[in-house]
């Protein structure tokens, strides 16, 4: 199954990213990334841009600011700011806590995916036979 439905009908491609492998799906088809993702304190690491464009981010909504060290991901009325080492995130303007800090990996911003899906009202699940996370 590459797609759904959600609870108002729309069709919504399925995004997998898996452990270890540096492509993901979207629909079914398949990306390269550079950075695999990984499991870190118990948390899925996904790089934010491969994630947030999968997730129907448009790319100039994904900003980095290489001084503050943080990236900013808007997406309808929903933005989260992500700072790395932190165990905060703004969403909206309000602090939330990280379970695990976003971190910089082979010149790749790596989050815990799940809050941050979460943040940008995106479901998701956890498949651990496959060691990936869906997100619709």
């Amino acid at each position: 199954m590459h797609v759904m439905r959600d609870h108002a009908g729309n069709v919504k491609k399925i995004v997998v990213f898996q452990v270890g492998s540096q492509t993901y799906t979207v629909g079914g088809e398949r990306y390269s990334m550079e950075t695999a993702p990984f499991v870190d304190q118990n948390r899925t690491f996904v790089p934010i841009s491969f994630a947030a464009t999968a997730l129907g981010v448009p790319k100039n909504n994904i900003v980095w600011d290489p001084k503050a060290k943080t990236v900013t991901i808007t997406k309808g009325n929903q933005k989260v700011v992500i700072k790395i080492d932190a165990r905060t995130m703004s969403v909206n303007g309000v602090n939330r806590p990280l379970d695990a800090p976003a971190k910089i990996v082979n010149g790749r911003t790596m989050v815990p995916i799940a809050q941050v899906a979460e943040a940008l009202d995106v479901e998701y699940k956890w498949v651990p036979e496959t060691k990936s996370v869906r997100f619709w």
